[in-house]
């Protein structure tokens, strides 16, 4: 009896020891997890990665009144700098009273918008054609930008085709190297797969309702945990647009002004 009570004795000591043990384990195991999470949401991952010929959308609460509800068209991005197109914001300047020589376009009505804080004086066009001027440069599908000198010269020589279609904007919206790739880090903005039909076509006050509405959830939502990517557009760095914006001061050119940083 004294033996077994020995062997008894030994046996509940490991076991307490064995399950001593695999507290400590779990313990320190979701120690680490949390630790992992914790570095995550502190912006150890990445966010979406904006590209040339996608909508960046942004959040419901950005503070920046300017950009409040607002989805940009990304024209260009790169290690210079990133430059786009607010789409959702029409003017409610007649264009008629800005080009009186285009007659035949000047009341039709959200045809010219803001797009965006920087260089308000230029004007950049988008125009939706199988068939646009030489110095047009695509942006993604048959959507093109140009200035809107060379919109001009094109209209003097010929009307625009059945099914094309254009938007103009004064203004354009600019980040400097990286700064746009770490704002939709933080979650300020999404990216959207973009469409022409949304540009030319819907309704500028249902545009970011209904992308919000269409885009995937986040991990986090203003994390930096990587959400689903929307599939990118292509586009080939413009010579127009750096003409159309080389007349505007080197800081604003080069998308740093710091009325724009936040």
């Amino acid at each position: 009896m004294a033996a077994f009570a020995q062997r008894r004795s030994c046996s509940d000591t490991q076991r307490e020891a064995m399950s001593k043990g695999g507290g400590r384990s779990r313990f320190f195991g979701g120690m680490v997890v949390l630790f992992v999470l914790v570095l995550a949401v502190a912006g150890g991952a990445a966010g979406e990665t904006p590209e040339p010929g996608t909508f960046v959308v942004a959040r419901p609460d950005l503070p920046d009144p300017r950009f409040a509800e607002s989805v940009v068209l990304l024209i260009e991005h790169g290690p210079e700098g990133s430059l786009g197109l607010i789409i959702n914001r029409p003017s409610k300047l007649n264009l008629s009273q800005l080009i009186p020589q285009i007659e035949d376009y000047a009341d039709i009505p959200d045809l010219l918008f803001y797009g965006g804080p920087v260089a308000p004086s230029k004007s950049l066009v988008l125009l939706r054609s199988d068939q646009p001027p030489a110095r047009a440069q695509a942006v993604f599908d048959d959507v093109h930008v140009l200035a809107l000198g060379d919109l001009l010269l094109f209209l003097m020589g010929d009307d625009l085709a059945q099914g094309d279609a254009v938007r103009i904007y004064f203004g354009y919206a600019g980040w400097g190297p990286g700064q746009l790739q770490r704002e939709c880090d933080r979650g300020d903005w999404r990216v959207a797969a973009a469409s022409a039909q949304t540009i030319f076509a819907q309704d500028a006050d249902e545009i970011w309702p209904s992308l919000r509405e269409r885009l995937p959830p986040l991990f986090v939502e203003q994390g930096s945990v990587r959400p689903v990517q929307a599939g990118p557009g292509s586009f080939a760095s413009s010579a127009a647009i750096s003409a159309a914006v080389s007349s505007t001061p080197r800081s604003a050119a080069a998308m740093t002004t710091s009325a724009y940083r936040r």
